[in-house]
């Protein structure tokens, strides 16, 4: 029996040890196969950046003269025709492929590409007579005051300047310094193109060589700001952040890094007052303006350090036979620690020369020696390729891959595998990975993990099913829940409507049945005759009076339900204010009850220009005058009054009337409620104020109630002026 009990379980042990290394051999496979597949893309990103150089080359004449640069052309300094196109055939690869930056290297070991330097920094050569006849301008364009005739005289004295002055820099500086005058005057417009203006010409400098564009830039975004315009002022940041990373001036490294810094905290500030989706567009433009610095920086960094072994790697490479007499040779990878962050190069020999005659060093340790095309190979993206490539062989195997970087930090695939393997707590150690083979020669400590998909799947399974079970039977108590609670506001809100509509109903027949009852019965009368002419006259007059009514209430009703289905507009335009005032108490009085009532006008205001729409004010101010008419005790005045101040305007309509509880404000703008007045006698349908207040919202405006028992009611109408003017 014993020796049954031990070849059983030998056998079950043996039976477990070919299913371990079966397991462990399709994990192998698996991972080798995304080994392979990181390779195919890299090697297809080589592929493109070596076709892009050999099609430039081969449109490039054999023997080029040397050529220079332009004025206001950014080209390198030390490129002739053939590196040129080497360039900007490296330049356009950066948006396709897997190339974060490319780079070239002239054989002396310089980096010559991308370092994009208009001209030195520093002073450049001036007519002594457009100089001294700036300096004299600029001295003359500061004003002794800010006086008038001295802020004209400093204006002609720019003036005259920029006509005789024949410097294209130059006459930049002098238009900075119109633009401080402008802003003194309030000319906002005036100065937005002055600095446009200045933003053009990008190699623009003062008289001590430094450049203008960031300082024209950073004044262009306090001026867009204040026209309102933040989104061209912010471009003008971006832009500026840029040509600072680039060094496009050629500045010393102190001063670039500076302003670089500066001009980036300025964009963020400013970013950060715009919509979400603003900021997040400057978020990206400024993380890759500053990746852009710090590739430029660290490139000069890698380049003194490793040039050497760069040509040494790429010698020792093994010719490729595909091409032979091609001036471009094999790429090769390094891998690179900087700052603490893996960087990826592929770098490859070129053969003739990149730079003109006047570039090159007569070292004699120059001899021999080749250009270098280079690229980094951008991880983010290079990430997401391979995260497919990942997928893909899972979707084809039963294994669970991850890929670690050379600190152990997991760089795509499966997080959990990689936490066990790194024998977090938490992961059991039985999901850990039972394949791991290198990655690639050029990132070493960079691994490869494979392990089974699922070690435990039977029990697995069956919790998932157990999960999946009680997430179906919480999904349809949740549904049933829901579509409960929906049903019951549907009820509720079938019941709200019907109570309005019953309201409705309730309130304007009753108060129709008054006026068409008055109506009828003097009309009536009138058509027996035999009455005096006399009261003839008055019965007309009743007839009128309860049409008018009549006529009031219909368009009340009309009127809240234009706003309901927002049909109501309004047509916003500057207007006097306290002309639109006492236009409404006019009209007002023109009216039966506005000829008996006391209204007094306060016109703070004056004439200041408010936007509104003249008819629905005169609406809203005639609703409330007759309000607090009806509300006060007969012969007591109603004060109308008008202010301004730099962001609003108000309008008020004070009575001394009996005032409102607390009670009657909270209930004060419900439709169809009617507070009771000195008589006792509440009239009207309850829509007067609903109405008032909606017209306000729609000018952009508010309605604010002042009021307390005893003490009389206040009404002020709040609206914005446009910009403060």
């Amino acid at each position: 029996m014993g020796v049954l009990a031990y070849l059983a379980l030998r056998s079950i042990a043996l039976e477990r040890g070919a299913e371990t290394q079966e397991e462990e051999h399709r994990a192998r496979k698996a991972a080798t196969a995304v080994v392979d597949r990181f390779q195919d893309l890299l090697d297809h990103a080589e592929e493109g950046l070596a076709r892009q150089v050999q099609s430039a080359l081969a449109r490039v004449d054999p023997e080029p003269p040397d050529e220079e640069p332009e004025p206001g052309v950014l080209l390198p300094p030390a490129l002739n025709a053939r590196g040129l196109a080497v360039a900007r055939a490296l330049d356009a690869l950066k948006s396709e492929a897997l190339a974060s930056e490319t780079f070239l290297v002239s054989s002396q070991g310089r980096l010559v590409w991308p370092r994009v330097v208009r001209r030195p920094g520093g002073a450049h050569e001036l007519d002594p007579r457009d100089r001294d006849l700036v300096r004299s301008a600029l001295r003359e364009g500061e004003p002794e005051s800010a006086k008038v005739e001295d802020v004209a005289w400093a204006e002609i004295a720019l003036r005259n300047a920029l006509e005789l002055c024949h410097d294209e820099d130059l006459r930049c500086l002098l238009r900075m310094k119109q633009v401080d005058l402008a802003l003194r005057k309030n000319e906002i417009d005036r100065s937005l193109v002055l600095l446009r203006l200045v933003r053009a010409r990008e190699g623009a400098r003062d008289l001590e060589g430094e450049p203008l564009a960031p300082r024209a830039a950073r004044r262009l975004a306090e001026v867009a700001a204040l026209a309102g315009r933040p989104e061209e002022g912010l471009a003008a940041l971006l832009d500026a952040a840029l040509a600072i990373a680039e060094d496009r001036w050629g500045q010393e490294p102190y001063a670039r890094r500076d302003l670089f810094e500066t001009v980036v905290a300025e964009s963020r500030h400013l970013a950060a007052t715009l919509p979400a989706e603003s900021a997040s567009r400057a978020e990206r433009a400024l993380e890759h303006a500053e990746a852009r610095a710090a590739f430029l920086d660290e490139l000069d960094v890698v380049l003194r350090d490793n040039a050497s072994a760069f040509r040494r790697r790429t010698h020792a490479a093994s010719p490729d036979p595909a091409r032979a007499g091609e001036p471009l040779g094999k790429f090769v990878r390094v891998g690179q620690e900087i700052s603490g962050e893996t960087r990826l190069f592929a770098v490859a020999p070129l053969e003739g020369p990149i730079t003109r005659a006047a570039a090159v060093t007569s070292s004699s340790r120059a001899e021999g020696k080749q250009a270098l095309v280079g690229v980094e190979i951008d991880l983010p993206k290079l990430r997401e390729r391979l995260a497919a490539e990942v997928a893909s062989v899972e979707s084809t195997t039963e294994e669970r891959i991850a890929i670690l970087d050379g600190e152990g930090v997991p760089f795509g695939g499966d997080s959990d595998l990689a936490a066990a393997s790194q024998r977090v707590p938490g992961y059991p150690r039985k999901f850990a990975a039972t394949a791991d083979v290198p990655l690639a020669e050029a990132l070493p400590g960079w691994r490869v993990l494979a392990a089974p998909r699922d070690p435990d799947a039977p029990v697995l399974k069956a919790a998932l099913r157990l999960q999946l079970s009680g997430a179906l039977v919480a999904i349809c108590a949740l549904v049933a829940l829901g579509a409960f609670v929906l049903a019951l506001r549907a009820a509720s809100r079938e019941v709200e409507v019907a109570r309005v509509r019953t309201d409705l109903v309730r309130n304007v027949s009753h108060e129709l049945r008054t006026p068409v009852a008055s109506i009828l019965m003097l009309a009536e009368v009138l058509e027996e005759g035999g009455l005096p002419e006399t009261k003839q006259g008055e019965y007309v007059t009743r007839i009128v009076r309860e049409s008018r009514r009549l006529a009031k209430l219909i368009e009340n009703v009309l009127d809240i339900a234009r706003i309901e289905r927002g049909a109501r507009k309004v047509d916003l335009r500057p207007a006097p204010l306290g002309e639109t005032v006492s236009q409404a108490v006019a009209t007002f009085k023109e009216s039966e009850e506005g000829r008996a009532a006391q209204v007094s006008l306060d016109l703070a205001s004056g004439d200041a220009l408010v936007p509104l729409d003249p008819g629905a004010m005169e609406q809203v101010l005639v609703n409330l005058i007759s309000n607090a008419v009806k509300y006060s005790p007969e012969g007591e005045p109603v004060v109308v009054a008008s202010a301004v101040s730099e962001h609003e305007a108000r309008i008020s309509v004070r009575d001394r009337g009996r005032g409102l509880t607390p009670e009657e404000q909270r209930r004060l703008f419900a439709p169809f409620y009617r507070a009771r007045p000195e008589d006792g006698n509440a009239t009207g349908v309850g829509l007067g104020l609903v109405i008032t207040r909606e017209l306000i919202r729609l000018q952009g405006g508010r309605l604010e109630v002042e009021s307390a028992p005893g003490r009389g009611s206040s009404f002020v109408v709040v609206l914005p002026r446009a910009n403060g003017s």
